[in-house]
Protein backbone atom coordinates (compact mmCIF):
# COMPACT_ATOMS: atom_id res chain seq x y z
CA UNK A 1 0.00 0.00 0.00
CA UNK A 2 2.73 2.49 0.64
CA UNK A 3 3.68 2.47 -3.42
CA UNK A 4 -0.05 3.73 -3.83
CA UNK A 5 0.88 6.76 -1.80
CA UNK A 6 3.18 7.53 -4.87
CA UNK A 7 0.09 7.43 -7.05
CA UNK A 8 -0.23 10.98 -9.15
CA UNK A 9 -2.80 12.43 -11.68
CA UNK A 10 -2.12 12.25 -14.99
CA UNK A 11 -3.76 13.72 -18.05
CA UNK A 12 -4.78 10.40 -20.52
CA UNK A 13 -5.23 11.87 -24.14
CA UNK A 14 -8.01 9.58 -26.00
CA UNK A 15 -9.89 9.36 -29.36
CA UNK A 16 -12.52 11.52 -29.09
CA UNK A 17 -15.99 10.01 -28.04
CA UNK A 18 -14.31 7.25 -26.86
CA UNK A 19 -13.35 8.33 -22.55
CA UNK A 20 -16.37 6.24 -21.88
CA UNK A 21 -14.97 3.30 -23.56
CA UNK A 22 -11.86 3.42 -22.22
CA UNK A 23 -12.47 4.28 -18.67
CA UNK A 24 -14.54 1.00 -19.09
CA UNK A 25 -11.87 -0.88 -20.51
CA UNK A 26 -8.82 0.53 -18.42
CA UNK A 27 -11.24 -0.49 -15.01
CA UNK A 28 -11.87 -4.17 -16.66
CA UNK A 29 -8.52 -4.73 -17.01
CA UNK A 30 -7.48 -4.09 -13.59
CA UNK A 31 -10.56 -5.77 -12.10
CA UNK A 32 -8.87 -8.87 -14.12
CA UNK A 33 -5.44 -8.41 -13.24
CA UNK A 34 -6.33 -8.05 -9.30
CA UNK A 35 -8.31 -11.48 -9.77
CA UNK A 36 -4.83 -12.96 -10.96
CA UNK A 37 -2.71 -10.99 -7.99
CA UNK A 38 -1.00 -8.39 -10.51
CA UNK A 39 -0.74 -4.96 -9.26
CA UNK A 40 -1.34 -2.46 -12.17
CA UNK A 41 -0.84 1.07 -10.14
CA UNK A 42 -4.61 2.25 -11.42
CA UNK A 43 -6.23 4.01 -8.45
CA UNK A 44 -8.56 6.19 -10.12
CA UNK A 45 -9.82 7.02 -13.43
CA UNK A 46 -12.16 10.38 -13.99
CA UNK A 47 -14.42 12.06 -16.90
CA UNK A 48 -14.96 15.24 -15.90
CA UNK A 49 -18.46 16.71 -16.76
CA UNK A 50 -20.90 19.53 -16.57
CA UNK A 51 -24.68 19.39 -15.95
CA UNK A 52 -26.14 21.55 -19.09
CA UNK A 53 -29.74 22.32 -19.72
CA UNK A 54 -30.93 21.36 -23.20
CA UNK A 55 -34.46 22.17 -25.44
CA UNK A 56 -35.93 18.86 -26.36
CA UNK A 57 -38.59 19.18 -29.67
CA UNK A 58 -41.71 16.98 -28.97
CA UNK A 59 -42.29 16.81 -32.97
CA UNK A 60 -44.92 18.67 -34.76
CA UNK A 61 -46.47 21.81 -33.26
CA UNK A 62 -45.67 20.38 -29.86
CA UNK A 63 -43.79 22.59 -26.75
CA UNK A 64 -40.75 20.77 -26.42
CA UNK A 65 -39.57 20.32 -22.83
CA UNK A 66 -35.88 21.22 -20.85
CA UNK A 67 -33.57 17.84 -20.45
CA UNK A 68 -30.37 17.85 -17.99
CA UNK A 69 -27.38 15.98 -19.38
CA UNK A 70 -23.98 15.89 -18.49
CA UNK A 71 -21.23 17.28 -21.09
CA UNK A 72 -17.49 15.76 -20.77
CA UNK A 73 -15.68 19.45 -19.66
CA UNK A 74 -12.79 18.05 -21.66
CA UNK A 75 -13.62 16.08 -24.50
CA UNK A 76 -10.55 13.53 -25.63
CA UNK A 77 -9.21 13.57 -21.97
CA UNK A 78 -9.64 12.14 -19.59
CA UNK A 79 -8.07 12.31 -15.92
CA UNK A 80 -6.08 9.03 -14.34
CA UNK A 81 -4.65 8.61 -10.69
CA UNK A 82 -1.40 6.49 -11.08
CA UNK A 83 1.49 5.58 -9.70
CA UNK A 84 3.20 5.16 -13.37
CA UNK A 85 7.13 5.57 -12.02
CA UNK A 86 8.84 3.39 -9.33
CA UNK A 87 11.44 4.32 -6.89
CA UNK A 88 14.45 4.95 -9.27
CA UNK A 89 11.49 7.47 -11.06
CA UNK A 90 11.65 5.04 -13.82
CA UNK A 91 8.54 4.26 -16.13
CA UNK A 92 6.99 0.89 -14.83
CA UNK A 93 6.31 -1.30 -18.01
CA UNK A 94 3.33 -3.37 -16.95
CA UNK A 95 1.21 0.14 -16.08
CA UNK A 96 2.75 1.48 -19.15
CA UNK A 97 1.83 -1.07 -21.16
CA UNK A 98 -1.48 -1.68 -19.88
CA UNK A 99 -2.45 2.12 -20.00
CA UNK A 100 -0.81 2.41 -23.70
CA UNK A 101 -2.62 -0.36 -25.34
CA UNK A 102 -5.89 0.28 -23.90
CA UNK A 103 -7.77 0.67 -27.26
CA UNK A 104 -9.01 4.64 -27.55
CA UNK A 105 -6.37 5.64 -25.62
CA UNK A 106 -3.79 8.01 -27.73
CA UNK A 107 -1.37 8.72 -25.06
CA UNK A 108 -0.45 10.99 -21.55
CA UNK A 109 0.08 14.71 -22.00
CA UNK A 110 3.79 14.56 -21.37
CA UNK A 111 4.39 11.94 -24.41
CA UNK A 112 6.50 9.39 -22.73
CA UNK A 113 7.76 11.38 -20.03
CA UNK A 114 4.09 12.05 -18.14
CA UNK A 115 3.32 15.40 -16.52
CA UNK A 116 1.48 14.80 -12.97
CA UNK A 117 -0.74 17.67 -12.48
CA UNK A 118 -0.95 19.09 -8.94
CA UNK A 119 -3.56 18.02 -6.75
CA UNK A 120 -5.15 21.67 -7.15
CA UNK A 121 -5.72 21.61 -10.24
CA UNK A 122 -7.38 18.15 -10.25
CA UNK A 123 -9.73 19.22 -7.42
CA UNK A 124 -10.58 22.49 -9.80
CA UNK A 125 -11.41 19.91 -12.26
CA UNK A 126 -13.34 18.20 -10.49
CA UNK A 127 -15.80 20.60 -8.32
CA UNK A 128 -16.65 22.45 -11.32
CA UNK A 129 -20.02 21.15 -11.48
CA UNK A 130 -20.42 19.79 -7.89
CA UNK A 131 -22.87 21.76 -6.57
CA UNK A 132 -26.54 19.58 -7.17
CA UNK A 133 -27.98 23.08 -6.77
CA UNK A 134 -26.92 25.12 -8.71
CA UNK A 135 -28.81 25.15 -11.76
CA UNK A 136 -27.93 23.43 -15.03
CA UNK A 137 -26.29 25.99 -17.77
CA UNK A 138 -27.76 25.97 -21.58
CA UNK A 139 -25.10 24.30 -23.55
CA UNK A 140 -23.32 27.04 -25.89
CA UNK A 141 -22.84 25.38 -29.39
CA UNK A 142 -24.08 28.57 -31.32
CA UNK A 143 -22.07 30.42 -34.06
CA UNK A 144 -22.41 33.82 -35.12
CA UNK A 145 -24.14 33.78 -37.82
CA UNK A 146 -26.38 30.91 -37.22
CA UNK A 147 -30.46 31.07 -37.61
CA UNK A 148 -32.57 31.01 -34.28
CA UNK A 149 -35.78 30.75 -32.72
CA UNK A 150 -36.41 32.89 -29.53
CA UNK A 151 -38.31 31.12 -27.13
CA UNK A 152 -38.95 31.26 -23.62
CA UNK A 153 -39.18 35.07 -23.81
CA UNK A 154 -42.25 35.88 -23.35
CA UNK A 155 -42.53 39.18 -25.28
CA UNK A 156 -42.72 40.65 -28.74
CA UNK A 157 -39.98 38.32 -30.10
CA UNK A 158 -41.52 34.90 -28.88
CA UNK A 159 -41.31 32.50 -31.83
CA UNK A 160 -39.34 34.95 -34.14
CA UNK A 161 -36.37 33.67 -35.78
CA UNK A 162 -32.97 36.17 -35.37
CA UNK A 163 -29.70 35.53 -36.58
CA UNK A 164 -27.17 35.01 -33.97
CA UNK A 165 -24.39 38.04 -34.07
CA UNK A 166 -22.58 37.62 -30.83
CA UNK A 167 -21.89 35.44 -28.24
CA UNK A 168 -20.56 35.93 -24.97
CA UNK A 169 -19.50 32.04 -23.32
CA UNK A 170 -18.44 32.87 -19.66
CA UNK A 171 -22.11 34.24 -19.05
CA UNK A 172 -23.89 32.49 -21.69
CA UNK A 173 -25.33 35.00 -23.12
CA UNK A 174 -26.37 35.71 -27.16
CA UNK A 175 -27.19 38.38 -29.27
CA UNK A 176 -29.42 38.01 -32.12
CA UNK A 177 -30.56 40.23 -34.54
CA UNK A 178 -34.47 40.41 -35.22
CA UNK A 179 -35.95 41.91 -38.29
CA UNK A 180 -39.11 43.51 -37.07
CA UNK A 181 -40.68 45.83 -39.40
CA UNK A 182 -38.31 45.85 -42.05
CA UNK A 183 -35.17 47.38 -39.58
CA UNK A 184 -33.17 44.79 -37.42
CA UNK A 185 -32.96 44.77 -33.38
CA UNK A 186 -30.83 43.43 -31.65
CA UNK A 187 -31.95 41.23 -28.52
CA UNK A 188 -30.00 39.79 -26.09
CA UNK A 189 -30.95 36.60 -24.32
CA UNK A 190 -29.76 33.72 -23.06
CA UNK A 191 -28.54 30.59 -24.71
CA UNK A 192 -31.76 28.28 -23.17
CA UNK A 193 -33.81 31.35 -24.57
CA UNK A 194 -33.35 30.05 -28.13
CA UNK A 195 -33.34 27.20 -30.06
CA UNK A 196 -32.46 25.76 -33.58
CA UNK A 197 -35.13 26.28 -36.01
Amino acid sequence: MEDLDTAQWYVLQVMSGQENRVQKSLLYACQQNEAEGIENGIIEIVIPTERIEERRSSGRGGKGGKVVRDRKLYPGYVLMKVRLYDEQDQLIPDTWALIKETQGVIGFIGGDQPVPLSDEEVEAMRNQNQDENQPAKPPVDFTVGQSVIIRDNSGAFDNIEASVVSIDRVHQLLKVAVNMFGSMTIVELGCGQVDRP
